[in-house]
């Protein structure tokens, strides 16, 4: 019995770059990188799941992205060509409560997050 995996154009957990938290506490804004814009301005990789897992102590986030300019099938040993170019893309993540002291961690490794504060403003 010969069995093939395929990774392709699955989808996957981004690492999260910087989290800041709205105002009131209720709202974080994340913001992961994505690749450089097609010639006709559309993006490859988009955002397609986003996940918030709340507690009393903590709150882990998540975004999933998938390519949707693959192929759709490739070998685990097949290796894409990358340019490493990459622009920052923000996410909002309601919370069901103010974050106030909790920690933020990232699903895809589990570390913690530092959280900016929003600016005052002009």
């Amino acid at each position: 019995m010969l069995a093939l995996t395929a990774c392709g154009s699955q989808a996957g957990w981004e690492p999260i770059h910087s989290v800041t938290s709205s105002f009131n506490g209720l709202t974080l804004t994340a913001e992961i990188m994505l690749g450089k814009s097609r010639s006709d301005d559309s993006r490859c990789r988009r955002v397609v799941d986003a996940e918030v897992i709340e507690s009393p102590s903590q709150v882990i986030i998540g975004i999933q992205t998938r390519n949707f300019c693959d192929s759709g099938f490739s070998f685990p040993w097949e290796q894409r060509n990358s340019t490493l170019v990459g622009y920052p893309f923000d996410v909002e993540l309601p919370l069901k409560k103010p974050l106030a002291e909790r920690i933020v961690l990232d699903k895809e490794n589990r570390l913690p997050i530092k959280v900016k504060q929003p600016d005052n403003g002009p």
